[in-house]
């Protein structure tokens, strides 16, 4: 995660206002998740945007006016914040534009002017002369084509067998993720929802999955029917988890299951003993083994050059780039709700 500042620009984040009839919600200068100092500002105030429910507001107005700088992962949050808003409520919600063009041309490349007009999701996947939208779907709705969009259009076709099947296995285990583990299971499947994104930048291609569940540090734990099924003491999730606890000074020989139970672990340490080597299939049963599978995730970045892997969920982020190096793990004051996985990789991977 980055340390430095944003654009070298200050932070300024305006307090929610009342003008009329409107409740207006200023969004801060830098909405971006990628900066450790952005984050919290960033993720604090779209989590305020609960209080649009919770006050019962008729009218809201979204003003971008202040924002300077916008990234993928800190859009997609708060499109899905307002989109389950808008299906939670009656609220009316409006979009006050930018005084930046780019900013402005974003909004409307990823449908957030349609979400607030027609309080859903357009869910055109094709490119459209603005760009690729926010498709939000359930289980595996639109899988299939998004993976047959990105090949045929973004990879113009020229993907090998291999490169197609890490592709779809990565996409086809991250959503099933969602249906399997994000939700608590009494949640009926149409109310599993996930947010999927795609762009492109210099020949790097941006691909995020979000959903607002549980988040992975809840779902891993004891208690959880899968975690529970783990055979802890078998050499291959000892070997599978020993890189974590040396990263964290901890003996090979910590029982995982009673650190978990009897201590507070800090979500990035969840996430990355969740992504430890597809540790989740390691059950012995077969209809278990989707588990919360990484080896398939982790993959599509590890196979390319300058790939790399984002899982934020709850207040954690795990960092990897390849198998040769331990993944960064960050901890957060503020919670994004839920878990977004993030893959940057290359077109064209020379």
């Amino acid at each position: 995660m980055n340390k430095k500042k944003n654009n070298n620009s200050p932070i300024k984040f305006r307090a929610p206002y009342k003008s009329g009839k409107y409740h207006i919600f200023p969004t801060p200068n830098i909405l971006n998740i990628y900066n450790e100092e952005s984050y919290e500002s960033t993720v604090r105030y779209i989590n305020s945007l609960d209080s649009i429910i919770k006050n019962k507001y008729k009218n809201v107005i979204i003003s971008f006016v202040d924002c300077e700088y916008i990234k993928a992962a800190a859009m997609m949050i708060l499109y899905a914040k307002i989109e389950t808003i808008l299906k939670k409520s009656d609220v009316n919600i409006s979009i006050k534009t930018s005084l930046n063009n780019e900013i402005n041309k974003f909004i409307k490349q990823v449908g957030l002017v349609f979400l607030c007009a027609n309080r859903c999701s357009e869910n055109d996947i094709r490119k459209t002369k603005d760009g690729y939208p926010i498709i939000n779907g359930n289980e595996g709705e639109f899988r299939d084509d998004i993976i047959d969009f990105i090949k045929n259009e973004i990879y113009q076709g020229v993907l090998t067998d291999e490169e197609e099947y890490t592709l779809s296995d990565a996409i086809q285990e991250a959503m099933s993720n969602v249906y399997r583990h994000a939700y608590p299971k009494h949640t009926p499947s149409n109310q599993r929802p996930w947010w999927w994104m795609c762009t492109v930048v210099d020949e790097q291609l941006f691909l995020l999955l979000y959903d607002k569940g549980q988040g992975i540090p809840s779902t891993f734990a004891k208690g959880n029917t899968l975690f529970d099924k783990i055979d802890w003491d078998s050499s291959d999730v000892k070997s599978a988890i020993t890189p974590t606890l040396k990263q964290y000074g901890l003996p090979e020989s910590t029982n995982v299951a009673e650190l978990i139970k009897n201590t507070t672990v800090s979500d990035s340490i969840m996430i990355s003993l969740a992504m430890s080597d597809d540790i989740t299939r390691m059950t012995g049963n077969d209809e278990d083994k989707h588990g919360q599978g990484s080896k398939s995730i982790k993959k599509l970045v590890s196979d390319n050059k300058n790939g790399k892997l984002w899982v934020y969920s709850n207040r954690g982020l795990l960092f990897y780039q390849d198998d040769r190096t331990l993944p960064e793990l960050y901890n957060m004051r503020n919670s994004i709700e839920g878990t977004l996985v993030q893959w940057n990789i290359r077109i064209k991977n020379d």
